[in-house]
């Protein structure tokens, strides 16, 4: 029987872990669509899906705090609060096309957002807060 829970909760981690690992994954194209188009945008190109890709990373970073480990779930919201400050600015023609790269700060966020999920996914228990199943 303990034999029986012990596999079970095996196959409930692995198939938790791919279920975060498809989520983490798309979160993170979607935050880094978001950022290219608003470093289009700011160079003065057309950035005409940005609000439809902002919409879904907000969305998955909504879908990913539910689960995410706190310190995943502080640097996704950091990294979501960076792109929406540089965004404004850019949008509000607050930093000129020539002056220095206004995402420098959000790629940084965006890369220790990709690490915090990276270090949670290879933690031995894929589930959000949950720790391991209790042995009977």
């Amino acid at each position: 029987m303990r034999l029986q829970h012990e596999q079970f909760a095996h196959q409930e981690t692995v198939r938790w872990l791919d279920d975060k690992r498809a989520l983490y994954r798309d979160l993170l194209i979607a935050m880094h669509g978001w950022h290219d188009g608003i470093a289009a945008m700011w160079q003065g190109e057309p950035a005409s899906d940005l609000i439809a890709t902002r919409t879904t990373a907000y969305r998955l970073g909504v879908e990913a705090d539910l689960i995410a480990l706190p310190q995943t779930r502080a640097a996704i919201g950091e990294a979501r609060r960076g792109l929406f400050a540089v965004q404004a600015e850019v949008v509000l023609g607050l930093i000129p096309p020539n002056a220095g790269d206004p995402c420098v700060d959000v790629k940084q966020q965006l890369q220790q957002m990709e690490n915090a999920l990276r270090a949670e996914l290879s933690r031995p228990t894929g589930r959000g807060n949950a720790t391991a199943v209790p042995q009977a």
